[in-house]
């Protein structure tokens, strides 16, 4: 098995086939693509990630499969969200920047819809040092950039604006926390 992110290759006898990572080990990948099925790519950290999933329970309700293209960290954050149905996990760089709008288009064989979300707030609204829009005037930056990430995020995705998000953790994340509180009350 040539294991690469979320896929891999196996050789059975002379055939190749392309399966996908389980929590159960590798299951066959399948060539057709879902109706009513969604990727939403976000390939960020942490805040990337709980931005990101204060668009997928609107998803839910539109009646999605819901998959999550990310990096591992993005899979750890979200992976107890009850609007998540499954996961392309990618290594950081597995796709490069130039060939995302090739494989963006390949998803598109695979999914009724494609959401693209990287880079959606950290290269339009955020003026970086380095960056052409971080020597604007204030008054440039104010009006193009004074903007709620979620909703500009939820225009992207062709889809209203309901403001809220939640981060569920699983169960012992709950008793680490409660742990931590604890520790620090005494």
């Amino acid at each position: 098995l040539l294991r690469i992110g979320g896929f891999g290759c196996l050789l059975q006898g002379d055939e190749l086939r392309i399966v996908l990572r389980t929590e159960d080990g590798f299951a066959p990948l399948s060539l057709t693509r879902a109706p009513k099925s969604v990727c939403v790519m976000r390939y960020g950290a942490t805040g990337d990630m709980l931005q990101t999933a204060a668009l997928l329970p609107q998803l839910k309700r539109e009646g999605y499969h819901v998959t999550v293209n990310c990096h591992p960290n993005g899979e750890l954050l979200l992976k107890h969200d009850p609007h998540v149905d499954a996961f392309r996990v990618q290594d950081p760089n597995q796709v490069p920047n130039g060939e995302r709008p090739d494989y963006h288009a390949h998803l598109l064989t695979r999914f009724e819809r494609v959401i693209n979300l990287s880079e959606s707030v950290e290269g339009s609204l955020l003026a970086h040092p380095g960056r052409v829009n971080h020597r604007w005037p204030d008054a440039m930056r104010r009006k193009y950039m004074d903007v709620n990430y979620l909703e500009f995020m939820s225009e992207i995705a062709d889809l209203p604006y309901v403001p809220g998000g939640h981060f569920y953790p699983s169960d012992e994340e709950v008793a680490t926390a409660r742990d931590c509180l604890d520790e620090i009350a005494i």
